[in-house]
């Protein structure tokens, strides 16, 4: 593996590569800083109540009982009953084959630092967990995945969290996955479990579950799904001071305010920021004018003495907004670290405020890992073109500059006439001057002229070595667009079976390579 600063990518925002920096500007938005001696440091001093491990432990016993369950996850399961057990958490829709392939980069993440960091303390127990976003709704987000050059996706209508839709909506969508894939001359064992995962399971929640476990149960990975009626009755209490008091809008407006001005806000908080769950649609709840309560266009309550009822009788149907959510993550959790990615961490800078009212303990934020996977046939090209992977993140017309410029060298170049114009005007000038100082400015514009006649001499010049190396500005573009689909990032566009499918040690490789604390951008070599 190796790395490149994530500030040379172009990529990363600006309040990431200060945080990552350590700047001073950043420090009052978040807690400790992310390494292995604080979150040791932290185990060491959190306190999680009983009452809440033991509800925790029901509710995942609960949820695993109709799974084949490891024996590593069946331990820490259990452990999680223990005063000395703790949580390392990533999160994630529920996207169809699991979306892009940083969905698999987190929670590999979350589970190579839970073992790095139970070999350095051995008194606590680090456990990962995933946490599915099965109450999302926002269906054209996960409703497809690209694979092998091809975009797969089921059919979007309705409002409902996502993890109560019905796996049956992806049958299409897998039928033409088999088909593919039968095309490119996979075996069946190889892909026939993850078309399962949709077939045998009645909602993307257990499709998820599904696939997630098939890929990491032996490495003891838990899966949590929060949209549980005992979890959110836990959480009721802080849902009703929100509602009554607003506590989360005033407090990320306070943050908000004193945000420094080079950073973006990521997240404007609503007065109430909870979603009714409820006949297959999650709406806003929304107060109007005469104090009665709405979700959608359907009345839920005269007053809040009424939503509060509803609140207490059917917790459930409450469903916290991006704003809440890292809270009730972190209340039903003894969670020490959330890892997340760039956009993520920008809206959690925002919620210190807010969970040091409730009470509640901020985690360590750490940004996901970031990779570049390169296959052994894209790695010879580049080699041969010559571009290393310090420069592959520039842009595509500038590497094909680069290269053109290389291999004709000085023949494209006319660096030294502009030197040799730039000197002679300036005798010039100066000998205008002498006879007229106002004369400086026209000498000066016409320079600026021939300057520019020389650029586009050497423009011009670049577009007929563009022609004469056409194979290898072809290669270019190539090689760009499929390391950088769309002019985005790999892992935000293909999906974890292509290189899954392709590379057999592929997941393997990337869990023994990973480095879950180091905040560079990795680039990793498939055989």
């Amino acid at each position: 593996m190796n790395y490149i600063q994530l500030s040379e990518t172009g990529y990363f925002s600006k309040i990431i590569l200060d945080y990552i920096q350590n700047k001073n500007e950043l420090k009052p938005f978040y807690g400790d800083r992310p390494d292995a001696k604080n979150l040791i440091f932290n185990a060491g001093k959190k306190k999680f109540e009983k009452s809440q491990r033991d509800l925790l432990h029901d509710v995942l016993t609960n949820q695993y009982s109709k799974c084949k369950i490891s024996e590593k996850r069946n331990r820490n399961i259990e452990a999680l009953k223990e005063a000395n057990t703790f949580t390392i958490t990533t999160g994630h829709q529920l996207n169809f084959f699991t979306g892009p392939v940083y969905f698999i980069y987190k929670i590999v993440q979350a589970i190579k630092l839970a073992e790095q960091l139970s070999k350095q303390d051995s008194t606590i127990n680090y456990v990962p967990v995933y946490w599915m976003a099965s109450e999302d709704h926002d269906q054209e987000e996960i409703n497809h995945a690209n694979i092998l050059g091809q975009r797969f996706e089921w059919p979007v209508d309705g409002n409902d969290a996502a993890g109560h839709i019905s796996s049956d909506r992806t049958n299409s969508a897998l039928t033409e996955l088999k088909e593919l894939l039968i095309k490119f001359n996979f075996p069946d064992d190889q892909f026939d479990w993850i078309i399962a995962s949709y077939q045998n399971s009645k909602t993307l929640s257990e499709a998820c579950r599904s696939i997630v476990d098939h890929l990491f149960a032996d490495h003891g990975l838990i899966i949590i799904d929060a949209d549980d009626m005992r979890l959110k009755r836990s959480f009721a209490h802080i849902m009703q001071e929100d509602l009554e008091h607003e506590i989360s809008s005033v407090k990320v407006l306070e943050t908000i305010k004193e945000f420094p001005s080079e950073y973006k806000i990521q997240v404007n908080p609503r007065s109430i920021n909870l979603f009714y769950l409820f006949d297959n649609s999650r709406d806003r709840i929304i107060k109007a004018e005469n104090g009665s309560y709405f979700s959608g266009e359907k009345k839920i309550a005269q007053n809040l003495n009424e939503l509060i009822s509803i609140l207490k009788d059917h917790p459930e149907r409450f469903s916290p907004n991006v704003v809440l959510r890292p809270v009730y993550q972190e209340f039903i959790l003894p969670n020490l670290a959330y890892i997340g990615g760039a956009g993520e961490l920008s809206y959690w800078f925002e919620y210190k405020k807010m969970f040091d009212h409730f009470q509640i303990d901020f985690p360590v934020l750490i940004l996901r890992n970031s990779f570049l996977m390169i296959d052994h046939g894209a790695r010879k090209k580049l080699d041969k073109l010559g571009i290393t992977n310090a420069h592959l993140f520039n842009n595509t017309d500038l590497l094909i500059r680069e290269f053109v410029k290389e291999e004709d060298g000085d023949k494209l170049s006319f660096a030294s006439q502009i030197i040799k114009i730039d000197q002679v005007f300036s005798e010039l000038m100066q000998k205008a001057k002498e006879v007229d100082p106002t004369l400086e400015a026209s000498f000066d514009s016409e320079k600026q002229k021939q300057f520019k006649l020389l650029h586009q001499l050497e423009d011009k010049l670049i577009r007929v070595s563009k022609k004469k190396h056409e194979t290898e500005v072809n290669q270019i573009r190539g090689l760009k667009e499929k390391l950088f689909p769309g002019n985005s990032l790999q892992e935000r566009h293909d999906n974890f079976l292509n290189f899954y499918l392709k590379h057999p040690n592929w997941l393997s490789e990337l869990m023994e390579q990973i480095e879950p604390l180091k905040m560079e951008f990795g680039i990793m070599e498939l055989n």
